[in-house]
């Protein structure tokens, strides 16, 4: 909301320019990824989030304004990528179902310790995953956007 914003507000340009500096970039990049690896509880628990959304500010910003031919874009267009994307819905839906069927499989926790943890089990949960998330996305997912586009709206899948 904060990025949406300011792109359209007047400051435009000045934020852009800003938001993808490479050094701005750059600590944005930085904050984000410290922010995955700061285990204390009080951070998690209050500051993580808005430390996110402002390293996202200019990370987000760079994904969408930067150059159409650069190898972000590339990266971003290639087909698995882009795979990725359209069933990102249905992987976040599966993932705690498929986290699951590989603690029964293996008759193990997923809060237990990683080295408890068979060698097997987080294949098996990403394996899991992706076969109920392609099969969720193509057969659920895709009938109602038929379904959408059958009743007026002009959402494309």
């Amino acid at each position: 909301a904060i990025l949406a914003t300011m792109l359209m507000s007047s400051y435009k340009k000045q934020a852009m320019d800003f938001l993808t500096n490479r050094y701005v970039v750059w600590l944005a990049a930085l904050l984000l990824m410290s922010s995955l690896l700061v285990r204390d509880e009080f951070f998690r628990n209050t500051l993580r989030y808005s430390v996110q959304g402002i390293s996202l500010l200019s990370l987000v910003c760079l994904v969408c304004y930067s150059n159409k031919d650069g190898i972000l874009n590339k990266f971003l267009n290639c087909r698995p990528v882009v795979l990725v994307g359209a069933w990102s819905y249905s992987l976040y839906l599966c993932h705690g179902i498929a986290l699951l069927i590989a603690e029964n499989i293996f008759s193990v926790s997923a809060l237990d310790d990683f080295s408890e943890k068979p060698f097997l089990f987080f294949p098996c949960e990403v394996f899991v995953t992706l076969m109920l998330s392609i099969f969720s996305y193509y057969v659920i997912e895709m009938r109602f956007m038929k379904l959408r586009k059958h009743f007026g709206s002009q959402v494309t899948s």
